[in-house]
């Protein structure tokens, strides 16, 4: 178990060599940087080989499996899921999540569909450790406009040098008591911790 006051793990910090991980296994090595301050929150960092970030006590990360690959159990190394009071990967349907990716360069982050998303409203800039978070909230019309809407979600990205990073973030589900929001202590140092694995 990691007890962190972290302040981030922006820009061209790296993290601590420890040796090779296996995909997905625990870490609990995180560099810092004393700019700005996020809460103090208790949990282990989980390392994809690519993609790292801290899950707090009582979150819960899984893989993301690889549809298109060959080999089957392939999960991918880019993105992971960490979900609040998760115990399987099937809880991103009714539990909030926060699914981490690290991008491409050339690729597209989508702007709000005013076919699925209502509501939208701006966010950021969100000053978290080293990054600076920015993107939307909205409410989730998955599958169509004419569809209930199914929750509150927000999507933000953010760069490290030539890294950049996203996250969608299931605030809620309708229908469900379990909430987050993007004041939240443990949402906060996801987004801080986030690294590019070396």
């Amino acid at each position: 178990m990691l007890m962190m006051s972290i302040t981030a793990c922006g820009g061209d910090d790296k993290p601590k060599e420890t040796g090779k991980n296996d995909n997905g296994k625990p870490d609990t090595s995180v560099s810092t940087k004393p700019d700005t301050m996020v809460p103090e929150v208790s949990g282990e960092i989980y390392d994809t080989g690519e993609l790292r970030a801290l899950v707090p006590d009582g979150w819960a990360a899984f893989p993301i499996p690889d549809v298109f690959a060959d080999e089957p159990d392939t999960v991918k190394t880019s993105c992971f899921h960490i979900i609040k009071d998760g115990a399987s990967e099937r809880d991103i349907h009714a539990k909030p999540y926060i699914r981490l990716e690290c991008l491409e360069p050339d690729a597209q982050i989508a702007d709000p569909d005013p076919a699925l998303d209502k509501n939208v409203e701006d966010v950021g800039p969100l000053n978290l450790g080293g990054y600076s978070w920015s993107g939307y909230v909205c409410e989730d019309c998955f599958g169509g406009y004419w569809k209930p809407v199914i929750g509150k979600m927000a999507v933000l990205w953010t760069e490290a040098g030539s890294t950049r990073y996203k996250a969608v973030i299931r605030l809620e589900f309708n229908g469900q008591k379990e909430k987050i929001s993007l004041e939240d202590d443990d949402v906060q140092v996801i987004l801080a911790s986030v690294q590019f694995s070396e």
